[in-house]
C-alpha cells in the first residue's frame, strides 16, 4: 500500500474536527493520548490558526486529527478529561492538542519540539517523571525551551524519584528550572497512597480533592489514587489543574516566561504536614482554583 493510501486510511478512521474559529485565550499545549475534540464545549476551545485548522497534531497517527480513541471503563478517556479540566479551570484557557504515543520516545520527542515551537507557553506532559529515558527527555526539553513551562506528573508507584535522578544526572545536569513536577494530594497535604515524591525532584503536591467538590473538613478513602470511582489517573488531575492554575496566572502576567513562570507557581505551595513520609519540595498547593481566578 502506497504511503498516500496509508495516511488516508490513519484519518478516516478519526472523526473529523468540527469547524471553528480561535477563541483567542491562553494557550495550553497538552501532549498525551488525544481528546474527543467532538465534544461541542472542547471543539470550541480549541486553538485554531487564521483558517480555522486547529493548531495541534497527531504524531502517532501523523495527520491532523489528535482524536483520543476510548478503551472503555472510567478511565476510557483520560485525555479527555485533562483538557475538560484545562477548559473548565483555565478559564481563558485554549488548547493545543498534541497526540503521541506516549510509549515511543521518537513521537514522544516531535510532540515536544511541536508544542514548544507552538504559540504555548504552557507545555503539559501527561506522562511521569518516573524512568531514566523520561527524566532525560523532558529535562533536556526544558534546558532548551526556557521560555516555556513544562508540567509533567510524579507518577505512582510509592517511590522516592531522588535517587534515580541523582544517579542518572546529579550535579553534571541539574533539573531545568522551567520544569514542574507535580504529585497529588488531598486537601491537608497527604500525598496519594501510591503517588511518587522526591524532596529534590517533585516540587509541589496539588489537591485534587476539591475537584471532585469533596466539602471542606471532608476527606477522600485513604487509597486516594484509585478514589473516586477506582479511578487509576489520579495524577493526571494534578497534572490538568496545575496547567489550568498557569493558564489563569498567565492571563494576568502576560509577560512571565520559563523559570520565573515555574516560581510564581511554587511560591503559593504550603508547608506538607509534619509526619508525612512523602515529600516534596515546596510542599502543596490547595485548592488551587482560587489562585488567579477571574471574577
Amino acid at each position: 500500500m502506497c504511503l498516500s493510501a496509508l495516511a488516508a486510511t490513519a484519518q478516516s478512521k478519526d472523526p473529523p474536527v468540527p469547524p471553528g474559529r480561535n477563541s483567542g485565550g491562553i494557550p495550553v499545549a497538552v501532549i498525551g493520548p488525544g481528546l474527543d475534540y467532538t465534544l461541542p464545549h472542547l471543539a470550541q476551545m480549541l486553538a485554531r490558526d487564521g483558517e480555522g485548522e486547529i493548531t495541534g497534531y497527531d504524531f502517532a497517527d501523523e495527520d491532523r486529527r489528535p482524536f483520543e480513541i476510548n478503551d472503555g471503563g472510567t478511565a476510557g478517556r483520560p485525555g479527555t478529561r485533562v483538557a475538560d479540566i484545562i477548559t473548565g479551570e483555565g478559564q481563558a484557557a485554549t488548547l493545543i492538542a498534541v497526540r503521541a504515543k506516549m510509549d515511543d520516545a521518537i513521537t514522544l520527542t516531535k510532540a515536544i519540539k511541536f508544542a514548544a515551537q507552538s504559540p504555548a507557553r504552557i507545555i503539559a506532559i501527561d506522562r511521569a517523571f518516573v524512568t531514566p529515558i523520561d527524566m532525560e527527555m523532558f529535562n533536556s526539553a526544558a534546558h532548551h525551551y526556557r521560555e516555556n513551562l513544562f508540567i509533567v506528573m510524579a507518577g505512582d508507584g510509592g517511590t522516592d524519584l531522588d535517587p534515580a535522578f541523582n544517579a542518572r544526572f546529579g550535579d553534571k545536569y541539574p533539573r531545568a528550572a522551567n520544569l514542574l513536577v507535580v504529585a497529588a494530594c488531598d486537601h491537608k497535604g497527604v500525598l496519594a497512597l501510591d503517588s511518587n515524591w522526591g524532596a529534590a525532584t517533585v516540587d509541589i503536591a496539588v489537591d485534587v480533592v476539591s475537584h471532585f467538590g469533596v466539602e471542606d473538613g471532608a476527606s477522600l478513602p485513604t487509597s486516594l489514587p484509585t478514589s473516586p470511582a477506582n479511578d487509576p489517573n489520579i495524577s493526571s488531575i494534578a497534572l490538568a489543574r496545575v496547567a489550568a492554575l498557569a493558564a489563569r496566572l498567565l492571563a494576568v502576567e502576560p509577560h512571565i516566561r520559563g523559570a520565573a513562570f515555574k516560581e510564581r507557581i511554587v511560591r503559593l505551595a504550603t508547608a506538607l504536614p509534619e509526619r508525612s513520609s512523602k515529600v516534596t519540595r515546596a510542599g502543596f498547593i490547595e485548592r488551587p482554583q482560587r489562585h488567579f481566578w477571574l471574577e
